[in-house]
């Protein structure tokens, strides 16, 4: 099942800077095995839309908590 994911990246940009490059290289393994379909940062950058393959909700959620991102 598809899920749609809206990330808000909030006020700290230092924070969202700092944490890219792992954030980037947690969705590549997601993207190689498939699940992760689309993503993308929102034209005013302020958060960052996901399109996930998931088994369940719970298991879509499970992926985006574990995003240093977030």
């Amino acid at each position: 099942m598809k899920y749609a994911v809206i990330i808000e990246y909030g006020a700290d940009k230092d924070r969202l800077k700092a944490t890219h490059p792992a954030h980037r290289a947690y969705l590549s393994t997601f993207l190689e095995n498939g699940q992760l379909r689309a993503a993308g940062p929102f034209s005013d950058d302020a958060g960052a839309l996901w399109v996930l393959d998931a088994g369940s909700a719970e298991e879509a959620e499970q992926i985006v908590k574990g995003d240093p991102l977030v």
